[in-house]
């Protein structure tokens, strides 16, 4: 039996923990919430999943100590983010560390993580999981990486501050995970109050590149529903892709547009297949940590100008989750 641990009960957390209700490997599963209510409507949607495996589930508020954790998924947030992993790995032996995102709210934990997993000789990986979509792993898989890749994202209200990050991952994964070149913000208007407390959202536009390859992606206020365009286009291709609608148009040069279907994840259908990989492979299709890591550094930088001027940040915290 193979042991897991989540730290977080939330609304990520719940489903992350419907995910492992699906593995086929017998889990032992530590689920760590101080919020009581938070640890039992967890337990509530785990058991709708009629669990797959045998597994054994164990409640917890406080993190454990002195266990050896096969993969560990730390759905809190990102506030507190910094202070649990750094805490899980000093009293745990952790084999693989699962980070939501946005990682942390400085810079500075960003790259003190990233020491601190060299040390416990912990793998890191961060759950901006479009790069392991069938779609965007069919399309790289039948371009390549190695020619500069470019990306516009156009929609409204998909949460800029928060989600943006998962577009920028797959701008990167589609061009090799080279390194970002640049990343810049142009938002408008104030910024307003985010559904977590102490943290904000903005509309604009995130612009960046890799070399000859760039991206943008752009929130809207209206209209007031979640609406997300993608196009990706390479040298002679291109995908015009409505991931709400599932809706994608392919054109490739001297041949006829191909319409074809993009099909939507819930998180509770994929983590079960990273856990799957980490388990029997050592690792899976999540970005690796170094790589995200050097992501956020640019995206924080953004944020944290943008967050100063409005009055929000003191130039070091990010207030986003």
């Amino acid at each position: 039996m193979r042991n897991v641990v989540l730290i977080g009960a939330g609304q990520i957390g719940s489903r992350h923990l419907q995910a492992l209700a699906k593995s086929d490997t017998p889990l032992l599963i530590t689920v760590v919430d101080p919020n009581e209510d938070s640890l039992n409507t967890a337990v509530q949607r785990y058991e709708q999943m009629q669990p797959a495996g045998e597994h054994i589930l164990r409640l917890s508020q406080v993190i454990p100590t002195d266990q050896c954790f096969n993969v560990a998924i730390l759905a809190c947030n990102a506030a507190q983010r910094y202070d649990v992993a750094a805490q899980l790995l000093a009293h745990n032996q952790v084999d693989h560390i699962i980070f939501e995102k946005v990682l942390f709210q400085t810079v500075q934990h960003l790259t003190d993580m990233q020491q601190i997993l060299a040390r416990h000789g912990t793998r890191g990986w961060v759950n901006c999981g479009r790069r392991s979509h069938p779609f965007y792993q069919t399309m790289m898989a039948k371009h390549g990486t190695a020619e500069p890749v470019s990306m516009r994202v156009v929609g409204s209200h998909f949460g800029l501050t928060c989600n943006a990050i998962h577009f920028i991952d797959l701008f990167c994964a589609l061009n090799g995970d080279r390194p970002l070149t640049s990343l810049t913000g142009d938002f408008s208007g104030p910024a307003v109050a985010a559904k977590r407390p102490g943290c904000f959202e903005t509309f604009g536009e995130l612009n960046g590149s890799i070399g000859d390859a760039s991206v943008s992606v752009r929130c809207e206020q209206h209209p007031e529903q979640p609406t997300v365009q993608v196009q990706i286009s390479g040298q002679g291709w291109c995908y015009n892709i409505d991931e709400i609608e599932g809706a994608v148009r392919y054109q490739c040069d001297g041949e006829p547009d191909v319409e074809l279907r993009f099909e939507h994840q819930m998180q509770s259908d994929v983590t079960q297949q990273h856990i799957a990989d980490l388990l029997q492979k050592g690792q899976c299709r999540l970005p690796k940590y170094a790589d995200s890591c050097a992501q956020h550094r640019h995206y924080l930088h953004v944020f944290i100008e943008y967050f100063e001027q409005q009055g929000l940040s003191d130039g070091v915290i990010c207030p986003i989750s």
